[in-house]
């Protein structure tokens, strides 16, 4: 019969640093992504790179860039001398805070914390307005440090230097893929394929790969990319977690396991989208996820 204490020491969550901006309308960003964790049993611990009023896909937005203060915020963690079990790092908007992320990364990622970077720098062929060369070129370099990228297919084409196109083969995907798994990542998953009714998620590991298909919904909104990249990152630190003969190395190459967490995502991306467009909610205010959080376990 186990004890109190070892019940509690087993029940202990594991730590997922999360950085990216906080917006606080249009559920998005850390906003979305920190409940995420929570009902998946991780602990969040917010890294924020700006403060937004409301994303900014509203007509108008105040924003406080938190650049001038990562510093100093990371260094509190490391006199502490805090440790993570994963670190999952979204959009960066500016070369000032690659750098830092950088540094975080050669503070806080250690042989079995589990780096998963989702390279926010544009969508459906057009790059956002703040991803320059320069963060290109650093997002590229954050890549060869990563376990496991999530681009989608903009992105996929900008970390590889491949022109966009919004048809292409699974024969082209698998060689783009192939082509990110050189640039470092142990796993790589390519999100948003437009499949005719569908939408495909690409994953790959060393040697195997597979595209999996989620039935499309109409009408796209603002946040599924942070629900699915928390989702993943937590089901992948979890695994990695609770089995310590586990190694990073080997989760990387167990592509079930991969496979299983994506499928998860793309499968509670989904229902929100379904249950945001039944309680008609405007596009801009992103995905009522609250409605059926409880649901993803």
């Amino acid at each position: 019969m186990p004890t109190t204490d070892s019940l509690s020491a087993t029940q202990t969550p594991k730590k997922l640093a999360l950085v990216n901006d906080l917006a606080g309308y249009g559920r998005c960003s850390l906003t979305v992504a920190l409940p995420i964790v929570s009902q998946l049993g991780v602990q969040g611990c917010p890294v924020p790179t700006a403060i937004l009023s409301n994303h900014t896909g509203y007509p108008t937005w105040h924003m406080t860039d938190y650049t001038s203060e990562l510093s100093s915020y990371l260094d509190a963690w490391k006199s502490l001398d805090i440790s993570f079990d994963g670190i999952l790092t979204g959009f960066l908007g500016n070369q000032a805070q690659a750098d830092i992320i950088r540094q975080f990364l050669a503070d806080f990622k250690k042989e079995n914390t589990l780096y998963i970077l989702d390279p926010a720098m544009g969508d459906n062929g057009r790059v956002y307005a703040t991803c320059g060369t320069q963060i290109q070129k650093s997002m590229r370099e954050l890549v060869a440090s990563a376990d496991a990228i999530t681009p989608n297919v903009t992105e996929a084409c900008l970390l590889t230097g491949t022109a966009y196109r919004p048809d292409f083969t699974q024969k082209e995907l698998l060689q783009m893929a192939q082509k990110l798994l050189k640039m470092g990542p142990k796993q790589v998953v390519i999100t948003g394929i437009s499949c005719k009714s569908y939408i495909g998620n690409l994953c790959m590991t060393a040697g195997e790969s597979t595209l999996l298909r989620t039935k499309k919904v109409p009408q796209s909104r603002h946040g599924t990319g942070d629900i699915f990249s928390a989702i993943l990152a937590a089901e992948l630190v979890k695994v990695a977690s609770a089995d310590e003969e586990l190694s990073i190395e080997r989760l990387s190459l167990r592509h079930e396991i991969l496979t299983a967490a994506v499928k998860k995502a793309s499968g509670f991306v989904r229902k929100c989208l379904l249950v945001s467009d039944a309680a008609a909610v405007p596009e801009p205010e992103g995905v009522c996820f609250e409605k059926i959080l409880y649901q993803l376990k």
